[in-house]
């Protein structure tokens, strides 16, 4: 239950146009998004930037301000925004 307050965008749906959403919006400047969990009860906010040059996302986790450096693979056997986006569940903050 994402709040009506929240005006954000649901990232699309399946892996690999998920995927090459998340790097077109996230190109080079950081976007802010988050992983809804409990069905919408609490989230997992991040912020995103791919860098197209080396291919990877860095992930800068706000709970805790740690960063992780992924590839587009490593999003979904090192986090849980791979299967975020395949359940729907990864939105962008607007």
């Amino acid at each position: 239950l994402i709040p009506k307050s929240t005006t954000c965008c649901q990232i699309l749906s399946t892996a690999k146009s998920g995927i090459n959403e998340l790097m077109k919006l996230s190109k080079n400047e950081p976007v802010d998004c988050f992983i809804a969990l409990a069905g919408g009860m609490c989230r997992s906010s991040k912020s995103v930037c791919y860098n197209s040059k080396e291919k990877v996302f860095s992930v800068v986790n706000e709970i805790d301000d740690t960063e992780d450096v992924l590839t587009a693979k490593e999003l979904y056997t090192n986090s849980n925004i791979g299967k975020a986006i395949d359940k729907g569940a990864f939105y962008q903050y607007s």
